[in-house]
């Protein structure tokens, strides 16, 4: 989320995360549980508050 909130205009940042969790589901998910897969993209969403 933290790089989505500051590189949205960045389409090559953009394609590299969604390479990235592509990634993720393939080799962490191998079984693709849709419970599973679902709880990680429901995990990524998390809003990030750095305004601290």
């Amino acid at each position: 989320k933290l790089f989505e909130k500051h590189f949205t205009d960045n389409q090559t940042v953009q394609n590299s995360m969604n390479t990235i969790k592509e990634q993720i589901i393939t080799k962490f998910f191998k079984d693709n549980s849709s419970n599973k897969v679902q709880a990680f993209k429901n995990l990524i969403q998390i809003s990030v508050n750095d305004e601290h």
